[in-house]
């Protein structure tokens, strides 16, 4: 499935179950925002969920959690994931 089908797939579910995304999302990443997070965890995020990412942002999402980049979230991916500087944990 791309990026495409899956915007299709979802807004034909937000029309039959518009509940499900009741709760508020984090916020949408900029280009700079996912740049920065690929450097700090030294990988490169899949294409989708960059687009995810830039469209939807994250965090609540229809009936699961997303991580995103949004600095105050508590679904920030970067912030999870990056390793301590002394300890390596």
């Amino acid at each position: 499935m791309n990026f495409s089908e899956f915007e299709q797939l979802l807004n034909a579910k937000k029309n039959l179950h518009p509940i499900w995304f009741e709760l508020p999302s984090d916020s949408a990443a900029t280009e700079e925002d996912i740049t920065e997070a690929q450097n700090d965890l030294a990988l490169r995020l899949p294409v989708e969920y960059r687009q995810f990412l830039l469209k939807h942002g994250g965090g609540y999402f229809a009936l699961g959690i997303v991580y995103s980049l949004d600095r105050d979230s508590d679904f920030n991916l970067a912030r999870i994931n990056r390793q301590h500087p002394l300890t390596g944990k």
